[in-house]
Order: C-alpha cells, then sequence, then structure tokens
C-alpha cells in the first residue's frame, strides 16, 4: 500500500472514527483501524462488535488531493494511529506498507514506523439490505436527533430505552425516545416521492448515543444529504464520506399514545431561553434531588429551589403569558435544562393537567410540525 494524503484531511477522519474504537477491545485486532486503499481512495473504518463507522479520502488528481499510488489494506493500532497523526505538522504525508505487519508513515523530515495487523483477520461489518431508504437534510437530522437522544436512557437496565423509536407508516415517521421519566417526541409526514420508499408499516429501535455523536461531528451539518438504510437487523447512515452502521436494538418499546392524554388545565407561554437562564440560576439551591417548584398564578409565574445547608432562590419569571387554572407543581430542573437547551431560540408551551400528572411541553420543529415534550412530575410532601 502507498498513500499521499494531507495531514489535516486524515486528522479529521480519524476524529469521525473515535466513537466506535473500543476502551477495552476483547482481542487486540479490533482496537485498531483498517485503512484500506483502492481505486476510489483510502478508507478508514472502526468498529467495537456492534457499531461501525467508516470515512473514506477520495482519491483525486489535484495538488493536496489523495492519491493512492498502490492498493492495499492493513490494521493499525488506533489510539496510536490517532495520537501521531494530531502531533505531525500540517502538510502532505506518505503511508506506505511493504508487508501486512508494519506501516510506515512519512513527512518531510521524519518516519513513523507502526507495528499492524493483517486485514484478513478484521472483521467485516455486514451491509443492511435495503428494506427502507431515506434522505435527510444533514442539518436537519441533527437537530431532530438531538431533541431526542437527551431524553433517552443512559443506562444499560433497560437497553431498549437508549435507543430512539422510528415508527414508519403510509402517514409518515414518529420518532420516540424515552428513559422512563421523560420523553420526547416528533410526528414528521411525508414529503413528496418519501411514502414509496416506505411501502408497509415498520417500526425500528436506533440506539441514540452513537448516533448522537455521529451528527455532532465538526461541520456533519455543512455536508449533503444523508442517507439512512435501515435492513433487518442494522441500519445505516451516510453523508460525505462518512458512514455509521449500526445494529437495531431488540426488545418492546413502550407504548406512548396516552401518556398525555388528559386534557389541560393550565397553560403557561414564554421562551425557552428565559426558563432556562432562571433554571440555570435556581441549580445551586436545587440540592441533590435538583427539585424545583413552579407556582403559575394569574399575575405572576414564579420559579423557587431550596437546598438544606445552602439555601434558597425564588424568581419571578418574565414575558410569560398565562391561562387556566392556578397550579403549583414540583419537578425535577436538570431534566427540564436538558430539554431546553435544544430549543432555546423557540417560544414553547406548557400545559399542565394535574400537580401529579405529566407536564407537556410543545415546540416548533420543522416548519409546521410540532415537538411534544413529557416530563413526570416529582411528589413533596405539600403537594
Amino acid at each position: 500500500m502507498l498513500v499521499d494524503v494531507q495531514q489535516a484531511a486524515l486528522h479529521a477522519a480519524l476524529q469521525r472514527l473515535t466513537p466506535a474504537i473500543p476502551a477495552k477491545p476483547a482481542v487486540p485486532i479490533l482496537g485498531g483501524i483498517r485503512l484500506r486503499a483502492g481505486a476510489d481512495g483510502l478508507w478508514l473504518t472502526a468498529g467495537n462488535g456492534g457499531m461501525t463507522i467508516e470515512a473514506r479520502l477520495s482519491a483525486g488528481a489535484g495538488a493536496g488531493d489523495t492519491a493512492v499510488r498502490q492498493s492495499g489494506q492493513l490494521v493499525v493500532p488506533a489510539r496510536t494511529l490517532l495520537a501521531l497523526v494530531r502531533c505531525l505538522p500540517a502538510g502532505s504525508l506518505s503511508l506506505e506498507s511493504a508487508s501486512s505487519s508494519r506501516l510506515n508513515i512519512r513527512t518531510a523530515s521524519a518516519v513513523f514506523r507502526l507495528s499492524a495487523f493483517a486485514a484478513e483477520h478484521y472483521p467485516e461489518p455486514a451491509l443492511p439490505e435495503a428494506a427502507h431508504q431515506l434522505r435527510f437534510e444533514s442539518s436537519r437530522l441533527k437537530q431532530l436527533v438531538r431533541r431526542l437522544a437527551f431524553a433517552a436512557a443512559s443506562s444499560d437496565a433497560r437497553p431498549v430505552l437508549t435507543g430512539i423509536c422510528c415508527s414508519m407508516t403510509m402517514a409518515g415517521m414518529t420518532f420516540t425516545a424515552t428513559d422512563g421519566v421523560r420523553c420526547s417526541m416528533l410526528r414528521l409526514p411525508w414529503k413528496a416521492g418519501d411514502a414509496a420508499a416506505t411501502p408497509s408499516s415498520r417500526t425500528i429501535i436506533i440506539p441514540a448515543h452513537p448516533l448522537l455523536a455521529f451528527v455532532n461531528a465538526p461541520k456533519y451539518e455543512d455536508g449533503p444529504a444523508t442517507t439512512m438504510t435501515a435492513g433487518s437487523n442494522g441500519v445505516r447512515f451516510e453523508c460525505d464520506g462518512v458512514c455509521l452502521q449500526l445494529p437495531l436494538l431488540e426488545g418492546a418499546y413502550p407504548s406512548l399514545d396516552r401518556i398525555a392524554s388528559d386534557e389541560p388545565t393550565t397553560f403557561l407561554r414564554l421562551q425557552a431561553v428565559d426558563l432556562l437562564q432562571a433554571l440555570e440560576r435556581s441549580a445551586a439551591f436545587a440540592g441533590e434531588r435538583r427539585l424545583v417548584k413552579l407556582v403559575v398564578h394569574h399575575e405572576r409565574v414564579t420559579l423557587s429551589s431550596h437546598a438544606e445547608g445552602t439555601g434558597d432562590a425564588e424568581e419571578i419569571l418574565p414575558f410569560c403569558t398565562v391561562s387556566g387554572m392556578p397550579l403549583q407543581i414540583t419537578f425535577n430542573g436538570a431534566y427540564m435544562r436538558d430539554m431546553l437547551q435544544t430549543v432555546s431560540g423557540s417560544l414553547i408551551t406548557l400545559s399542565f393537567s394535574d400537580p401529579r400528572k405529566p407536564i407537556v411541553i410543545t415546540a416548533p420543529a420543522f416548519g409546521e410540525d410540532e415537538w411534544l415534550y413529557v416530563m413526570t412530575p416529582v411528589r413533596t410532601a405539600d403537594e
């Protein structure tokens, strides 16, 4: 293998692979990055037994482009390669190997020799068959995933709750994430031509946090459209030469059809940023349970918190529109902040039916679509 590549391009591609590099690989070769040079460019692949990320540096004939002078492949220890390339000076460098056990990296003034593994022993990810294939604007998919992933569980106690549930019907798609305490939901109708790609109804559960890391990569939203291909047991996302492949989560996702079915009696409308800033100021007084109390009256709305041994805080929320019955309710302030950080530039509506029933928050999503967030309140002795 012999490839000429720019340090900046190689470093950027390696950074995209970071989420798929296992911290403690079961066998040494799984802690490596496969380099495969061919006519279409240089492919870099990393996987941790489930998630796989591939990045391509396309071959070109111009100055500064990646040039494949000899095809070949091998596997190099990931963290060693990342640490080295990050420290190399900007400019052109050469990747060359005369055997499958060593990779030489040459710059204008130095040569670095890395031990390697034969690529034949590296597991080849099985591509999902194109049962359903959809295209998203990359900026839109990033916003969608950010508004969902924070509500997914971070613990593997119930693996199915660590995913984003995607239900496809002839009417459109419904995305849902929940950890059992809070829920984020968005319904998107099909655009013209989309329905043809989904001839039958189907529900899949996509691991939330690897997908969030993928869309949060630098300049991801600047790329072209992202293609999602969902097969029987896996899903693949492709954008601008970078591919993320994930196994689908198995299990029964909880039904959330009736989670916000009660008729609300109190409505509060305000800018998300005003509530977010008030919650951040009250965080120091919220205690270990991070409890915040919201009191809604016709003449004013107050937010308060108290921590034993620290003190308390009370703040009147500005520019609120209130309708319905007075209300006092307590909730987890950290959970509310997580949600508000994804919609900080929006006008939101909070709906309440009872201090013991879930809080329902709605916010604009894409155009006329509406995003729904539901959070369970906390019972206290004075409620």
